[in-house]
């Protein structure tokens, strides 16, 4: 399924390929590639809310994946919780970085 979003956002299917990655989340919530993934094309097409509400979760994990944290921090400051944004990205830097 990750395979179609990628193949679906290269052919400018957004929707489907955030279909296909919501897909592959319920089938495999603990794939924080996947996660971090629909997080980032959700943001690009512009539901910064909803990519923040499925990415919190993973963020308070104690070793979130790299791409949730970015991800997330896109989505806050697309929101405008620039605070919220840098401190993610602050996080992102030191524990992943």
């Amino acid at each position: 399924m990750r395979e179609d979003a990628l193949l679906n956002r290269r052919l400018g299917r957004g929707h489907a390929a955030a279909d296909a990655l919501r897909q592959a989340v319920a089938l495999n919530p603990s794939d924080e590639s996947a996660v971090g993934l629909l997080g980032h094309y959700l943001n690009e097409d512009g539901q910064a809310a909803e990519a923040a509400a499925l990415l919190e979760p993973y963020a308070k994990r104690d070793e979130p994946a790299m791409d949730v944290l970015i991800a997330l921090g896109i989505a806050h400051a697309r929101l405008g919780q620039l605070d919220q944004a840098a401190a993610t990205f602050e996080r992102a830097y030191v524990d992943c970085g």
